[in-house]
């Protein structure tokens, strides 16, 4: 899975949350319409490109993860890592001086076994290839590069190309992952057939400012680039080309993305070593359905194997029909999850934390809760959920009250001057009502259904919201251009007791490519995320961790809502597995 997900403990009581599904009825119990040995996945979702390292988007991952290897994953019940690409996990020796880790070197060898679509074997040039084309600054993959800054070096073996050491600077909790699980090898033959840039030294682009001198004054990276990025490489047949047990045949916009199964697969020598090499299906078709109604209609009308993302009602109409129990296990794996609005406090109407958290207290999350999602969702206090790591006990879920929201505004100089039902203040020497924007995401019912009832309260405290639904691509493009005052968004914490905070409250991450959308952070709030991504010792990350979300707590750059389980339904013909990391199925190996 191209997502940071490491753990190195094996988290309490984990295997809870691993839900085999009842077998599946015999024939004389049911007549299945569907009996072909291929998976229709639905989501709710569409992937917005299938470049592993241009992508953002969950549901690309999703499908990539079929098509693509990398060194180690994560194994779904233990996560602990285990080696895909690589013989066994890497060889750790470290450089000390006085007493302190100055680096530490990454031994790995890939496996013989591997090999490209076009026979040739999997080396370290593939490797050192794809971290070239991911630190490339015209290429723009922003994300995957800042996670890339702690390597140093990489060095191949002169006698095998299959060996190579890449070492990191200092000590990090998440080293390991960075440089065997953080990203998709990419062949280098298929994604650079001109050789563009295989005379650029990669160490080099390591270096963030070499990388940009190199940019502006070596063409080949512009050229590379303007191929790289081209519509082939994200999403035409012959285009996604990667190592995994699936090639990619068609992608109908709206409807259908088409995976099918490799023949002579060399992974299927292995699959008795590890399920990770599993590939039972001869196709995986992934459609994306935004409205729960119509996905509800599909399962009960039997076109479809999974549905993921069910809302929970829908979810507890299912369980009660009998119909669509003889035909499906429905299942709740716990997920590291949680969703919150945004909150652009770069904006001047809401740049007062007093005004984030007025704005907190107008929101009845309960109420939300239980008229809209059945009661089947756990409120949150911030990003750190109970079971990881440095949660903050002390800190509690804003409350419902508008009084209190009231008050706040005032004490933040917004009184309602002109008696038109909603407050005001002079800003920048013109009156501004306090009237905000909600971006959600057009099509999903239990989204708008939330934001209405936002809607109807905000106002008893003088605060209007408008709905804005967009379509996915387009919200995300909103959010990445920071071109909303609040937006809904969830987020996965594919490493829950090594969370590293970066991606998300840094400040230099709070760029279009990168995931502090709220503008959250300064230079102290900086330094203590750089120590807990280096701080080994737990019971020190931990202090520090609750640190941080009590700062967090305090500045409200978020209105934190709660935490889900993953809603599935899984044809019963099928013997699958369900699993606490996203998507919490893996249909390769039903």
């Amino acid at each position: 899975m191209n997502l940071i997900k490491v753990v190195l403990l094996l988290l309490l009581g984990l295997s809870l949350f691993n839900c085999k599904f009842d077998p599946k009825p015999s024939a004389t119990e049911t007549d299945f319409k569907r009996t072909s040995n291929e998976v229709i996945a639905s989501h709710i979702g569409e992937p917005d490109n299938l470049n592993p390292l241009v992508t953002t988007n969950a549901y690309s991952n999703y499908l990539l993860q079929n098509v693509f290897m990398q060194l180690q994953d994560i194994d779904p019940t233990t996560l602990t890592f285990i080696p895909i690409l690589v013989k066994s996990r890497p060889t750790i020796t470290q450089t000390i001086e006085e007493g302190k880790a100055i680096a530490t070197q990454y031994a790995f060898e890939l496996r013989n076994e591997a090999v490209w679509d076009n026979g040739s074997p999997v080396t370290a040039y593939d490797y050192v290839f794809t971290l070239k084309a991911a630190l490339n600054p015209k290429v723009g993959a922003t994300s995957l590069s800042s996670l890339l800054e702690s390597i140093k070096n990489i060095e191949i073996d002169s006698l095998n190309p299959k060996r190579f050491t890449v070492t990191v600077e200092g000590t990090y909790i998440l080293n390991e992952e960075i440089v065997s699980a953080s990203f998709l090898v990419m062949p280098e033959y298929h994604y650079d057939p001109n050789g563009l840039l295989k005379d650029i030294d990669v160490n080099e682009l390591l270096d963030p400012e070499k990388a940009e001198a190199m940019a502006n004054s070596n063409p080949k990276l512009q050229q590379f680039a303007d191929e790289f990025l081209q519509p082939f490489f994200a999403r035409e047949q012959g285009g996604v080309v990667g190592c995994g047990p699936y090639r990619f045949r068609e992608w109908v916009t709206g409807q259908k993305i088409v995976l099918e199964k490799k023949d002579n697969w060399w992974g299927k020598v292995l699959e008795n070593e590890d399920e990770a090499f599993e590939a039972r299906v001869d196709a995986i078709i992934y459609q994306p359905v935004a409205d729960h109604t119509a996905a509800s209609t599909l399962l009960k009308d039997e076109q479809i194997d999974v549905r993921a993302e069910i809302a929970p009602p829908a979810y507890n109409l299912l369980k009660n029909d009998s119909i669509v129990n003889k035909i499906y296990n429905l299942r709740a794996p716990i997920q590291y999850t949680y969703y919150f609005w945004y909150i652009n406090t770069k904006r001047p109407k809401l740049n007062d934390k007093r005004v984030r958290r007025a704005l907190a207290h107008v929101i009845n999350v309960e109420q939300i809760i239980e008229t809209v999602y059945d009661g089947a969702l756990t409120r949150i206090a911030g990003p750190i959920l109970p079971s990881m790591l440095g949660y903050n006990e002390q800190l509690k879920p804003v409350p419902f009250d508008i009084a209190r929201a009231k008050a706040l505004l005032q004490e933040a100089g917004w009184t309602d001057t002109n008696s038109d039902g909603t407050v005001d203040k002079i800003i920048n020497g013109k009156r501004e009502e306090m009237v905000l924007e909600l971006l959600t995401v057009a099509g999903i019912e239990t989204q708008q259904q939330a934001a209405l009832l936002m809607q109807q309260d905000a106002l008893k405290a003088g605060i209007k919201f408008e709905i804005i639904a967009r379509d996915q691509k387009a919200g995300a493009e909103d959010q990445s251009n920071r071109n909303f005052d609040l937006a809904n968004r969830g987020t996965a914490i594919p490493t829950p007791n090594l969370y590293d905070p970066k991606q998300s409250w840094h400040t230099e991450s709070d760029n279009p490519a990168g995931f502090n959308r709220s503008g959250f952070g300064n230079a102290a709030t900086d330094a203590l995320i750089e120590e807990i991504r280096t701080t080994l010792d737990e019971q020190k990350r931990a202090a520090l961790i609750s640190q941080l979300q009590e700062i967090i707590y305090d500045e409200q750059p978020l209105i934190f809502l709660w935490t889900a389980p993953q809603f599935l339904a899984i044809h019963r013909r099928f013997e699958a597995e369900t699993y606490s990391l996203r998507p919490g199925y893996f249909p390769g190996s039903f």
